[in-house]
């Protein structure tokens, strides 16, 4: 009997590991259109688009946000300067943390005179949607 029960545990806790390695596992990460669509604000220019996808930005003042886009546009505006600035970007790879609530989005960035940059942008998921960190 204690055998029978035993293996009853056992089999209880190994379909309840597989059940939550098969929901992480559905567990959407940051969809490659959408990380494309977030940078390309950026790269068009629309920072303070750019900045309303920061998930930091939410309880963030107006004059803070406004601060973060006149960063973005110096920075994009240094960037045109030096090699033409962004024209393009592409998701290399996706590195999400064992829950799956963060993620390190790498992402190829194309400039006007066709070099190019690797960067990172830190993504949070909040509830079902990624947000820039």
């Amino acid at each position: 009997m204690a055998l029978t029960m035993f293996c009853c545990l056992l089999l209880t806790t190994a379909c309840g590991r597989a059940r939550a390695e098969e929901q992480l596992e559905a567990t959407a990460l940051p969809d490659v259109a959408d990380v494309a669509e977030m940078y390309g604000l950026y790269i068009r220019g629309d920072f303070d688009a750019y900045v309303r996808q920061m998930e930091s930005a939410d309880h963030a003042t107006e004059d803070y946000r406004r601060q973060m886009a006149a960063l973005f546009k110096q920075r994009h505006r240094a960037q045109v300067e030096e090699n033409g600035g962004p024209i393009a970007c592409r998701v290399l790879e996706v590195k999400p943390n064992a829950e799956r609530t963060y993620a390190e989005v790498f992402v190829e960035v194309t400039f006007n005179d066709r070099s190019f940059e690797e960067i990172m942008l830190p993504m949070v998921r909040i509830g079902d949607s990624w947000r820039l960190r």
